[in-house]
């Protein structure tokens, strides 16, 4: 479980302008009050005679355990760029489709933290392991997220209707993939997870 940290962050110095007027104004800024596992990056603009910018990020990540169920070894690939230019420590485990998945998920003891599932996969397909996944008393609580090339309407409402966490369409542009997973990884690091 995470621990919550009071992150203050204390100006001394400006960039230029008239720095004796800023630093009458000083103050002990209370800038986060975040779980230490998350990763955060802000930028403080300054209405004063000179702008400075002050970014600040933890890089404390809470270690997810992901299922990604995925048949298409170019966009597994692609997954493990993601988490590796994101500088991410999280543990992933790969499943061809949803019958090995299904395999995989056999082990309670050693369930995943979150899943992201393609939907269009052969044997079984990501709506039909959906369904099976929440008919399962142990299993229906995984946070499942589809991560689809997929922008059908039926496919969204399908999805939400049996119990999807959340759908995200893959971008066609690589810094954009990135972008998307960074941000639904941080929002689940900072989720209380459970299972059964």
């Amino acid at each position: 479980m995470c621990s919550i940290r009071t992150i203050y962050i204390y100006i001394y110095g400006v960039l230029g302008g008239k720095s004796n007027t800023i630093r009458r104004h000083l103050k002990v800024i209370h800038l986060y009050l975040v779980p230490t596992s998350t990763v955060k990056e802000t930028e403080i603009g300054c209405n004063w005679p000179s702008l400075f910018i002050l970014k600040t990020k933890i890089l404390e990540i809470k270690k997810l355990k992901i299922l990604l169920i995925e048949d298409d070894t170019i966009e597994v690939m692609k997954f493990k760029r993601a988490i590796a230019k994101l500088e991410m420590a999280h543990e992933l485990t790969e499943a061809k489709n949803g019958e090995e998945a299904l395999l995989l998920l056999k082990d309670k003891g050693v369930l995943p933290d979150i899943i992201f599932l393609d939907l269009n996969m052969p044997r079984i397909n990501g709506l039909e392991f959906l369904k099976m996944l929440k008919d399962d008393e142990v299993l229906r609580f995984l946070p499942t997220i589809i991560l689809t090339t997929s922008s059908n309407r039926k496919d969204v409402l399908a999805s939400y209707s049996i119990g999807v966490a959340g759908y995200i369409i893959k971008p066609l542009k690589y810094d954009d993939y990135v972008e998307k997973i960074k941000i639904a990884l941080q929002y689940w690091s900072m989720n209380e997870l459970i299972k059964a």
